[in-house]
């Protein structure tokens, strides 16, 4: 039973950013050793080694900057070509701005057409954002080119056209939870609550792999939140193939066809906590 509502946010929106783009607050400082807070980390667990490693040595640090926690410029060099993409320090941000946006400036636009993901100092919400992007990088890409697509920049006093596609692409981004199995686990015409009921059943079993997909997850578990109700997308397995790099492969497709993920009220929920862990990829 569903009893509070999906992990969901905007892109970039409510993420404690000041007008410059710095972060208002942090309330957990830098630990290099937080994957072993939870076994949901284990997905990422790779590419946090690669930034520790990378901070070791000094990497991308700039002269005059906090200490502990990494500088874009330390995760733009470790994580950065993995992830296909760079990271760069999040350029200060007016909002009093006159006439309506450039679209070239939007967060989706700056990825898709510059390469670019907009990272900001200090931010653990950016920093589990490169993390999963040096992990899925093809889900990642064809999520934000999918997005870029939605997005109507507004004149200022207007709102935003938000469509519902683009809710459930921010669902997936934000709180996207991955399964992997190699069958259909409940008939077609099957309720969602029997679906659900399905998928825990079969992760429990070790039929299914689920994979911690959306970065406000990990983000929650390193500040110490309760485990939310995750958005489920599930892909075709086989056997015991069931690594990150054909996760990534496999949702990037699902991401890619127009037809899946457009409806938030129609995606799976599931409590995304240490019950997901009963069976990892060997």
């Amino acid at each position: 039973m569903r009893t509070d509502p999906p992990l969901a946010s905007s892109p970039r929106a409510s993420q404690g950013e000041e007008p410059g783009g710095e972060v208002v607050c942090r309330t957990q400082p830098w630990d290099a050793s937080l994957a072993s807070r939870s076994p949901l980390f284990w997905p990422i667990a790779g590419a946090l080694r690669l930034l520790v490693d990378a901070m070791a040595r000094g990497e991308g640090e700039v002269p005059g900057a906090e200490p502990g926690f990494p500088q874009p410029e330390t995760i733009d060099a470790a994580l950065g070509p993995r992830a296909g993409i760079k990271f760069e320090r999040q350029r200060p941000v007016s909002r009093r701005r006159r006439g309506p946006r450039d679209p070239a400036s939007m967060y989706d636009a700056r990825i898709t057409r510059a390469g670019c993901v907009p990272t900001r100092p200090g931010s653990w919400h950016d920093l589990m954002n490169a993390l999963v992007w040096a992990t899925f990088p093809l889900a990642k890409r064809a999520l934000h080119e999918r997005q870029h697509g939605l997005v109507v920049p507004a004149a200022p006093g207007e709102s935003a056209r938000r469509p519902r596609e683009l809710d459930a692409l921010a669902l997936l981004d934000e709180g996207g939870l991955l399964v992997m199995t190699a069958s259909s686990l409940a008939p077609d015409d099957a309720g969602i609550a029997d679906r659900e009921r399905a998928l825990e059943e079969a992760i429990a079993a070790g039929a299914a792999t689920a994979f911690v997909f959306g970065h406000a997850i990990y983000e929650g578990l390193v500040l110490g939140r309760s485990a939310p109700l995750a958005s489920v997308v599930c892909v075709a397995g086989v056997g015991d193939a069931r690594t990150v790099d054909d996760a990534d492969g496999a949702l990037a497709a699902v991401i890619a066809d127009r037809a899946r993920i457009v409806d938030p009220t129609a995606m799976l929920r599931l409590r995304a906590d240490e019950r997901l862990m009963r069976r990892q990829p060997g």
